[in-house]
């Protein structure tokens, strides 16, 4: 849902992507940073992660809309796209 809305707020914002990134990543800094002081409850430690998926869903679908807009050819955005997921993927299937 945070990203369909993050999408369509990029979409409204006339391309500007980079303040919605900018905020997504302070979400997740500030709740990682959060979680690294200590979370002494299990309410406190599902708000901070309800507030991380906020900014992740934020931030994919920015990051997304981002690489779709430098890629050289439309024609090929879909060859490229796969190749930036499998970049993205193969380490950790290789790793585990």
């Amino acid at each position: 849902a945070t990203a369909m809305a993050a999408g369509c707020l990029s979409d409204k914002l006339g391309g500007r992507r980079k303040p919605l990134v900018y905020i997504a990543c302070c979400i997740m800094a500030f709740t990682s940073a959060a979680f690294a002081i200590g979370v002494r409850s299990f309410s406190t430690c599902l708000v901070l992660l309800a507030l991380f998926g906020l900014g992740y869903g934020c931030y994919h679908a920015v990051d997304f809309a981002m690489v779709l807009d430098v890629l050289p050819d439309a024609t090929d955005a879909a060859r490229d796209m796969s190749i930036w997921s499998l970049a993205l993927t193969l380490p950790q299937m290789l790793a585990t």
